[in-house]
């Protein structure tokens, strides 16, 4: 068996070792591992959490939500603005069949509503 001592690596044979356990400093490596992270968990209670980013489709979409593009429902799903402006892009470009196209592209790529 070995025991880690500051980082480093000692076999039971180590005079370190054996010092430290006939000291009675000897704590399960389990519950220094415990303390430590009751330690570090309590020293970032106070830090605001940077918001996650959900790069620039995310951004994208936050600005049209800002500029007063409406979130609606289709079949219980949310269409997000920026699928909405992605639809008009494809009726202006491709017609009708674009705009069937991204549609049901949209509709598989959506989570189901009931996970």
């Amino acid at each position: 068996m070995v025991y880690i001592l500051d980082g480093q690596v000692l076999p039971d044979d180590d005079p370190r070792v054996q010092q430290r356990k006939r000291s009675g400093g000897e704590q399960t490596s389990q519950a220094h591992y415990r303390s430590n992270m009751s330690a570090a968990a309590g020293r970032h209670t106070n830090r605001v959490r940077p918001q996650v980013s959900q790069g620039l489709i995310g951004h994208v979409n936050q600005q049209l939500t800002a500029y007063g593009v409406p979130k609606f429902s289709i079949a219980e799903r949310v269409v997000e603005p920026i699928a909405l402006v992605g639809g008009i892009i494809l009726l202006m470009v491709f017609g009708v069949k674009g705009l069937l196209l991204g549609g049901v592209v949209w509709f598989i790529t959506q989570p189901s509503p009931n996970t």
